[in-house]
């Protein structure tokens, strides 16, 4: 061989032993004999099933219909904008069966797909199963802030709480706050906390409607939000040389103030506002309402009293709503029952509404504390509504849900399998019919709904 066909010889030699070999899903196997090399690559497993089961997500799929067996899987969980996660125990590490079931799933939705794996050599990814949501349960209760008696029969009165909602023609006078303000004397709510821990607020407000105690007299406000829990102050709207409003005459005037300090769904579940007032002189202002607002992606939730107590004289007063929980101020029926049940006498209580649309609803509870007020004894029934239409009943005119006598409570505890729905959870309405064997009233300590959810 001439030198120079040589030298392009081995120039070529060399290069060729410098290129890297491709990385591919196959494997070369040598044979004896006459059999020749043969080439053997990993097919794809079958777009995998992902399926909430108990809070679990149970994946499934087949084994590739071409190439070579694979000996396990590699199972991954990626987010809607197909980022990776980790997987979770059940699904993680190699799985040599076609199909496996991952604990402990975040909340969230995800879709899943599956590489078939042999040796060190791994397969093409499957296609991503179609999206599973996983939902955290959740437990949500709250309290009848709204009340219509209908005790004495005929058109129920309203008769709910005085401070939660506006313009409904309850009102509370409060006691007599300071000509000047003093941080002694204030009204104080601790707001209830129904918000799930994953509806970020994205706004609050406090709305304050008040008006003073005459027609030429001044009442003006500023508050503190603080945390309930610890009673840190979270920030300060206005001060005493510059009130957040102050309304001259009864006209109930409105002022709504955002609260950018609620910045988190634990912040939120955990409000206090503390309103120092001052007046001009003469009665004391009354107040239409003092009630927090947060509005989150998953709706809006207003926020009402679980607690008010009020110091504007220098002396605390508890004026808390009677049905939150026992103890405290209670509620008596407006008239004398009947002695003998009556549909046209009843108490109607409905709730806020809490249960995010997109909820799943898996049933709820409503809890009772009452006793007979005057001598005999005084028992009850319960109708369960969405609107105006009745979708349960529990206990009859026959046979009440309980009876009682004597100066103690009664706690019930009912179950409403009924409500499944969060429509049927955000629109509820509970009809107690009740009776008294010596046409007495009746006292209620507490009334609230608890609802189980996940979302």
């Amino acid at each position: 061989m001439r030198p120079r066909a040589t030298l392009i010889f081995c120039a070529l030699v060399l290069l060729v032993a410098l290129v890297p070999a491709a990385a591919s899903a196959s494997w070369t196997g040598s044979a004896k004999g006459s059999a020749a090399a043969e080439a053997n690559s990993l097919g794809s497993a079958s777009q995998p099933t992902a399926a909430l089961v108990n809070g679990n997500v149970t994946v499934n799929w087949t084994a590739p219909s071409s190439g070579a067996p694979p000996t396990g899987y590699l199972v991954r969980r990626y987010d809607l904008s197909g980022n990776a996660q980790a997987t979770g125990p059940g699904c993680s590490g190699t799985i040599a069966t076609t199909n496996c079931t991952e604990s402990a799933v975040p909340t969230g939705t995800w879709r899943y797909r599956v590489t078939a794996v042999r040796a060190n050599w791994r397969g093409p990814e499957s296609q991503a199963s179609a999206s599973v949501s996983v939902f955290t349960a959740r437990t949500l209760t709250t309290s009848a802030w709204n009340l219509a008696d209908a005790s004495a029969g005929g058109s129920p009165v309203n008769v709910s709480d005085q401070i939660a909602f506006a313009a409904d023609g309850r009102t509370l006078t409060t006691s007599s706050p300071p000509t000047s303000f003093s941080t002694n004397r204030y009204l104080e709510l601790d707001a209830n906390g129904p918000l799930p821990t994953n509806a970020t607020p994205s706004s609050a407000t406090f709305n304050m409607r008040l008006a003073a105690g005459g027609a030429t007299l001044t009442a003006c406000f500023y508050f503190d939000v603080r945390r309930a829990s610890t009673n840190a102050v979270l920030a300060t709207h206005g001060s005493a040389t510059t009130p957040v409003g102050c309304v001259t005459g009864t006209a109930q005037t409105t002022f709504s103030t955002a609260l950018p300090e609620v910045s988190s769904t634990a912040i939120a579940n955990d409000l206090r506002a503390r309103v120092y007032v001052r007046r001009s002189g003469g009665p004391a202002p009354t107040i239409d309402q003092a009630a927090l607002s947060v509005v989150t992606g998953l709706g809006s939730f207003d926020l009402y009293d679980d607690e008010l107590t009020d110091r504007l004289d220098g002396s605390a007063e508890d004026l808390t709503w009677p049905l939150v929980a026992s103890g405290g101020p209670t509620y008596v029926s407006a008239a004398n029952w009947s002695t003998s049940f009556s549909t046209s006498r009843y108490l109607r209580l409905t709730f806020p509404a809490y249960v995010p649309t997109a909820a799943t609803v898996s049933g709820a509870s409503f809890l009772h504390r009452f006793r007979r007020s005057g001598g005999g004894s005084a028992c009850w029934y319960l109708q369960v509504l969405q609107g105006t239409t009745v979708i349960g009943t529990h206990g009859s005119a026959t046979a009440p849900i309980s009876c009682t006598s004597g100066g103690s409570y009664r706690t019930d505890t009912v179950s409403l399998p009924e409500i499944n729905t969060p429509a049927r959870a955000n629109g509820v309405v509970l009809l107690l019919y009740v009776r008294s064997s010596t046409g007495r009233r009746s006292e209620h300590d507490q009334a609230n709904l608890t609802v189980n959810y996940a979302n």
